[in-house]
């Protein structure tokens, strides 16, 4: 098989890992004028450059097209691709419109192409062995699950300092975080309250922190915390912490440690071996398998971004 990579921005060394033994590269692009892709043409210098997305699509026949441009543009670039016929591994999240997020469905469902997103966390064995906890029911029913993605803030390029392009902390950190919610309880989850704030980014424009509690059926709530807030001499870039309470215990992951802890004592989860992110991709496009982030999970956790960003942008008018 055949692959593109349109953009270098976010984590397209996820699909580098499976590259020479799952696929070829014919072609890359910037997914927006003036986007750096030079680190990634430096590891394929032979492979054409084209000099936008659109020229790529009509000029090159492919099986896969990697989607990583800056992050607001995911959407938009993503269903561009599918509409060429061509299964898509996107970052995440999937889109930032809700228009555009339906109609990329839409076509993918109708044209039998494979779309799923870069969720790196669900091939990490710490989560992988807190929702197969989860999942068998050592807890009982979640009822309250706190999820918490910290980063250092470092030097960011100028184009994230601008939400038009880098589309915001809640759909690009908080995308992950989400997900763990549609990983625990796949169910409607939806959007109670939000907020966030720019105070704290050292300069950096439109990058915030924010808050979020959502609801699902059955009473369980949870609460999301996203910040890059994370001092500089910490041990690490990002504090990634998840906590699932139920009827009958509580599951923690934190430090690459997933426990439990129940009416018998505290354990540490065992961890197993995971597949690559790709690997798991490609065998899905050739019909083996359910890759762990495709439809319809990518497409519930960018509603669920979509949801918390417009509650979070919400001012409410002054009463007396």
């Amino acid at each position: 098989m055949n692959a593109v990579i349109i953009g270098a921005s976010g984590h397209v060394d996820y699909a580098l890992a499976g590259h020479p033994s799952l696929f070829g590269i014919v072609g890359m692009a910037p997914g927006h004028p003036g986007e750096d892709i030079s680190s990634v043409h430096r590891q394929f210098p032979k492979t054409p450059i084209f000099q936008n997305y659109r020229s790529l699509l009509k000029s090159v026949r492919a099986d896969v097209a990697v989607v990583n441009p800056y992050y607001a543009l995911t959407g938009q670039i993503a269903l561009a691709c599918v509409q060429a016929g061509m299964n898509v591994l996107a970052e995440k999240p999937l889109a930032l419109n809700a228009k555009v997020l339906l109609e990329l469905e839409e076509t993918a469902r109708a044209t039998n192409v494979k779309v799923g997103t870069m969720q790196v966390h669900r091939y990490e064995p710490w989560f992988c062995a807190a929702m197969q906890a989860l999942h068998r029911g050592d807890i009982g029913k979640p009822l309250l699950i706190t999820a918490q993605k910290s980063y250092k803030i470092g030097v960011k390029p100028p184009w994230m300092w601008a939400k038009s392009q880098f589309g915001g902390l809640i759909p690009w950190v908080g995308a992950h975080a989400l997900d763990w919610l549609v990983w625990a309880k796949p169910l409607d989850w939806h959007i109670a309250g939000a907020k966030m704030t720019t105070v704290g980014n050292k300069g950096y424009g439109d990058v915030e922190s924010a808050a979020c509690l959502f609801l699902a059926a059955g009473d369980t709530m949870a609460a999301v915390h996203l910040d890059y807030l994370r001092p500089a001499a910490a041990n690490g870039h990002g504090d990634d912490r998840l906590r699932m309470a139920g009827e009958n215990g509580i599951i923690e992951v934190r430090d690459k440690q997933a426990t439990i802890l129940n009416d018998s004592g505290a354990r540490i989860l065992e961890q197993a071996p995971q597949p690559s992110m790709m690997e798991d991709f490609m065998h899905w496009v050739h019909g083996r398998g359910i890759f762990r982030s495709g439809l319809p999970q990518a497409a519930q956790v960018a509603a669920l971004c979509q949801q918390a960003e417009k509650e979070a942008q919400h001012k409410p008018s002054n009463t007396k």
